[in-house]
């Protein structure tokens, strides 16, 4: 693991390179957390390790299609107008065409393709629904919520902890995979009895337990 930018050590030498320019533009901490914690999340659901490391490199990558979204809108202060909203919502596959041409693994295409799509179907890009979106995609779905809801960003204030839990509860069955959702929150739960009990530290070596 690079100690730096966090490069899994199962990362050819492209790879790298890819996951170097992708951390070291913008801001780097969504797309890490993301990984830790779709990582957790799939080691808690049993997954072997390569499928673990497959989530891991999918969370890193889920957002890659916002580069070609533009700043202008990725960090608008307002609301965004209908044709920004539209623009946003091609980063998905935007992407996953990026990994495909590149020759990445088709589990980890599909999964930066299928982020956004909810367990109803109301999702995007393809209206997915249910046990038709792929489980790697589910898990970022929930991991890529909770960390967006808490986190700071220019159009709005974090969420609390408990707030952002609410809503992945009531999100359970319509945008999220109740399955995913009730194995996450026992990923936090524990994340969150070692941070106060043990420090930051402890319960971050937890959730990287899981490349182990």
């Amino acid at each position: 693991m690079n100690p730096v930018l966090e490069i899994p050590d199962f990362c050819d030498t492209a790879a790298e390179e890819v996951l170097r320019k992708t951390l070291t533009t913008k801001c780097p901490w969504h797309p890490l957390r993301v990984a830790r914690w779709g990582l957790a999340c799939a080691g808690k659901m049993g997954l072997s390790r390569k499928d673990r490391e497959l989530v891991y490199l999918a969370g890193f990558f889920h957002d890659l299609g916002k580069a070609a979204v533009g700043r202008e809108v990725l960090l608008k202060p307002g609301p965004l107008t209908a044709d920004e909203w539209e623009r946003i919502k091609e980063h998905p596959v935007q992407g996953a065409g990026v990994l495909a041409s590149a020759g990445w693994p088709p589990e980890v295409v599909r999964a930066v393709r299928h982020h956004h799509e909810d367990y109803r179907g109301s999702g995007y890009p393809d209206g997915l629904r249910g046990e038709e979106i792929p489980l790697f995609a589910k898990i970022l779905r929930v991991a890529d919520a909770y960390d967006a809801m808490t986190s700071k960003r220019p159009y709005k204030k974090p969420y609390s902890h408990r707030r952002a839990v609410f809503e992945l509860v009531n999100g359970a069955g319509r945008e999220f995979d109740p399955e995913v959702v009730k194995t996450f929150l026992e990923v936090l739960r524990l994340s969150d009895s070692l941070y106060h009990r043990c420090g930051p530290k402890t319960a971050e070596a937890y959730l990287k337990s899981f490349l182990a």
